[in-house]
């Protein structure tokens, strides 16, 4: 569709609104924000000229063609006329009306088969009693993720007079009869939710899920969970993440390991269990855009010799060294509480030119695993030829075991001649030797170090790795850690 056709249709002309080239910088402000993944966002901020950004505007309208057979685009057309309808209905409240939450719904979705509203209606929602609510009825032929059937978007009016969206399961239910029904009860913090983990029956976390489908880019599954998780969860726990690097498969890729650590104060058990309906996600984003999602069946939580206040859980994956965004999350649809964690990680590579040294993951303990089958590092706890129970932090008590695990990368062509292991007591920037320096010739690719901490002060420590190897430099990695 032509910019003349959006204008005359009634489309917005404020920068960002319409895809006439004058606008094409600020072109991802508009709109089309709701159609945008994460990735596509990044490309077009990173491209610096007009004939770039009509290029990439035209390849991102090509695979959006309904019917790439006729020489309209009608995907384009619908949605540039959704704009303009959205502006011209949606004006009693401040800004363009496709930036309200009704028209973000009316953009992505079209306008609904059938509008309850009911202005007398009084609703507990997060800013306290207003009156009014708003809902759309859909037939179920847009996409809604766990239910294909009909569904509807609903919308309360908060202090200002604003519409806004909800997801109470009261309103959203396709059941819910405003003139018969009481007074609602103000809502708890919405949580996001996985469709599996989800009952048949309508829920709180079910329409928030639904509504974070529906409106979430195609394609771009971290836009899901940020919808839900975000905006949806009001109760927080901590939750405690650390990833560990180890050699890959020789294929250029590195062994990241995710443990997930939750106190059992925050959540706790039911039999011995963690509280039923947990369930975990994460993701990876390498920089070179091989985007990798884990699921609940991915995770495995720690049971025998794990210790008794915290809940911890392990997955493990194949990812291409370089920097990298990393987003995990622990739910509890039971509280509507999260844990979340999100940052930048670098992973490091063992690309075979040079003998090194794996992350030093401290651990609460460290046992051989008894069974061939079950070595390697294909279940998780398990690395090589050890279980290894790890640590959140490299916190150690005068009653523990000092536990730490690390790998050496064997591959490279001359074979490691010795590793060295010192200890330092560290007070302020003074580091000072603390026992004497351990020593092992020709070591194994697996390494595990545990001795009792009995007679160590309490204290502020550095335990420092060598690895030496013939006609390379030599390799170290470090570990800070603390005696309480």
């Amino acid at each position: 569709m032509s910019c003349a056709a959006a204008m005359a249709a009634g489309s917005p002309t404020r920068p960002g609104d319409s895809e006439s080239s004058a606008d094409l910088a600020h072109w991802d402000e508009g709109p089309v924000r709701y159609l945008l993944s994460r990735t596509e966002t990044r490309e077009f901020r990173s491209l610096r000229d007009g004939l770039a950004r009509a290029v990439f505007i035209r390849k991102f309208w090509e695979v959006r063609d309904s019917d790439p057979g006729t020489q309209v685009n009608e995907t384009r057309l619908a949605f540039w006329q959704r704009v303009a309808q959205a502006d011209a209905q949606f004006r009693d409240q401040t800004g363009p009306g496709w930036k309200t939450d009704r028209g973000r719904i009316y953009v992505l979705l079209g306008p609904p088969v059938d509008i309850q509203k009911d202005m007398d209606f009084r609703y507990n929602g997060p800013d306290g009693e207003t009156r009014g609510i708003l809902r759309w009825h859909y037939n179920g032929e847009t996409p809604t993720g766990r239910q294909p059937e009909p569904f509807v978007v609903a919308f309360y009016q908060d202090l200002t007079s604003d519409w806004r969206l909800t997801t109470d399961p009261k309103l959203t239910s396709t059941t819910f009869d405003p003139l018969a029904a009481r007074n609602l009860e103000g809502a708890p913090g919405l949580a996001g939710h996985l469709a599996d983990r989800l009952s048949d029956s309508q829920s709180e976390l079910a329409a928030a899920l639904d509504l974070a489908r529906l409106t979430a880019p195609a394609g771009d599954d971290l836009s899901l969970v940020d919808s839900v998780a975000s905006d949806a969860v009001y109760g927080t726990f901590p939750m405690q993440v650390r990833w560990d690097f180890f050699p890959g498969d020789g294929a250029g890729r590195t062994m990241a390991v995710l443990s997930v650590f939750a106190s059992k104060k925050d959540l706790p058990a039911a039999g011995g269990a963690p509280p039923p309906g947990l369930f975990l996600l994460g993701r990876i984003e390498p920089a070179s855009g091989d985007i990798r999602l884990l699921s609940e069946s991915d995770f495995v939580r720690a049971g025998d010799g794990a210790p008794d206040d915290v809940w911890i859980w392990q997955a493990r994956l194949l990812i291409p060294a370089g920097n990298a965004s990393v987003y995990a999350a622990l739910f509890d649809p039971k509280s509507s509480r999260a844990g979340r964690m999100r940052g930048p990680i670098t992973v490091p590579a063992f690309d075979r030119t040079l003998p090194r040294i794996s992350s030093l993951l401290p651990a609460y303990s460290l046992s051989p695993v008894t069974h061939d089958s079950d070595k390697g590092y294909v279940v998780p706890f398990v690395m090589g030829s050890l279980r290894v129970l790890p640590r959140a932090e490299p916190v150690f008590h005068k009653t523990d075991q000092f536990a730490v695990y690390f790998q050496i990368d064997s591959s490279h062509a001359a074979p490691p001649d010795a590793i060295t292991l010192r200890f330092f007591r560290v007070e302020g920037t003074t580091e000072r030797p603390a026992g004497a320096p351990q020593r092992r010739e020709h070591p194994e690719p697996v390494q595990g170090w545990s001795f009792p901490l009995t007679v160590w002060p309490a204290g502020q420590y550095r335990l420092v790795v060598t690895l030496e190897a013939e006609g390379a430099p030599p390799a170290e990695s470090r570990l800070d850690f603390e005696i309480r």
